[in-house]
């Protein structure tokens, strides 16, 4: 009898040890996710006089988080998210080999970029508590990101003496490959870097994710909530 009780205690104790792992570490989470993004464009070679400067997007989705340890402190994560990006690249240029010498007369050009991604990442990520609420959790790993629609914006503004005295637009099919028929030229698809950390307070989690792309690079920032 004696043994038989300890037997049914020795059960009911792992149960709860397992329930009590399954409930503060779960195996599979499922979340979503929605923040801004800060993107910024590359410069494209060394005689780039561009400024680039950063613009700022969104992005939202879905994410699956399965632990690939027997402690549940690693995970493999995915999930689905849409990013929309924004960029800017400005040029002022003050007529350096103007024969005339008229100092006065400039041009200033500006592009504008607009881009939607739809993004797979495949991070792996250590969770961290801090107490039973409290935690955080890093990251690294890539993503794939196809994108969906690109457009970019060419403008130059020629001034003489600060007068406008001519402006002129350029539409660009930014994932388009044909530079010479109004194509930018962007890789439609591409495989990104990324680094990230969370930090989460039971179901609840803000995060910071730094990105490398083909194109682009920056930082998002979420905020999260895990079922």
């Amino acid at each position: 009898m004696k043994r038989f009780l300890l037997t049914l205690v020795s059960i009911f104790t792992i149960m709860v040890a397992v329930r009590a792992q399954e409930t503060e570490n779960p195996r599979h989470i499922f979340g979503v996710r929605a923040g801004v993004n800060f993107s910024r464009t590359f410069d494209t070679d060394m005689f780039d006089d561009f400024e680039h400067e950063f613009g700022v997007g969104f992005h939202l989705g879905g994410s699956y988080d399965i632990a690939i340890s027997k402690s549940r402190k690693w995970y493999f994560q995915t999930g689905l998210n849409l990013k929309y990006h924004t960029a800017r690249a400005r040029e002022l240029d003050e007529g350096m080999y103007n024969t005339s010498h008229d100092y006065d007369s400039y041009n200033i050009y500006e592009s504008k970029f607009k881009a939607l991604y739809l993004e797979v990442p495949a991070m792996f990520a250590r969770k961290i508590r801090i107490t039973d609420e409290w935690g955080i959790r890093p990251a690294i790993g890539l993503s794939y990101a196809v994108g969906l629609w690109g457009e970019g914006d060419e403008e130059n503004s020629r001034y003489e003496h600060d007068v406008l005295v001519t402006n002129t637009h350029t539409t660009l099919d930014l994932f388009k490959q044909d530079v010479l028929d109004g194509g930018a030229d962007w890789a439609r698809h591409s495989i990104n870097a990324r680094l990230a950390v969370d930090v989460f307070f039971k179901n609840y989690l803000l995060g910071a994710d730094v990105f490398y792309g083909s194109d682009m690079w920056g930082v998002s920032i979420s905020v999260g909530y895990n079922f």
